[in-house]
């Protein structure tokens, strides 16, 4: 999950299971829009909200494919966060996407819970970890 909070963003993740290490580039990762409100304007609890969107999404076949790079980890304005890799890129949608972006990847080994997919899950779970630590150190 990712939100326009201003300014130049994206996001950058490095995510690994026993299957191996994925990493955040356009061509593994899709992307949809949320219906909830930007986490910045004090919205209660997006959870239900989400997860309604990443099931509708699903069902729809509305996930959109390739992303836009900014370029990889190191790359200017943000410059080389620690413990990601390198094959990482910063990710980005059209800015007149919508407010808040859901990304999700398909990850070989990772099981699935009932209804919505755990690797679903966990990247929104993950994607919101790693934008958040972004937007606080920039």
């Amino acid at each position: 999950m990712a939100w326009d909070a201003g300014g130049q963003g994206g996001w950058l993740g490095q995510f690994g299971s026993l299957a191996g290490t994925l990493f955040s580039n356009p061509s593994s990762w899709r992307y949809t829009t949320s219906s909830a409100a930007n986490p910045g304007d004090s919205q209660p609890n997006l959870l239900p909200t989400l997860l309604l969107d990443i099931a509708s999404a699903s069902s729809g076949g509305s996930w959109m494919a390739n992303p836009s790079s900014s370029g990889a980890n190191g790359t200017g304005p943000w410059g080389t966060i620690p413990g990601i890799g390198s094959s990482a890129e910063w990710l980005n949608v059209p800015s007149n996407f919508g407010p808040v972006t859901l990304f999700r990847s398909e990850f070989v080994g990772v099981p699935e819970a009932p209804g919505v997919s755990a690797a679903i899950a966990a990247v929104v779970v993950g994607a919101a970890v790693a934008f958040r630590h972004h937007r606080r150190r920039g």
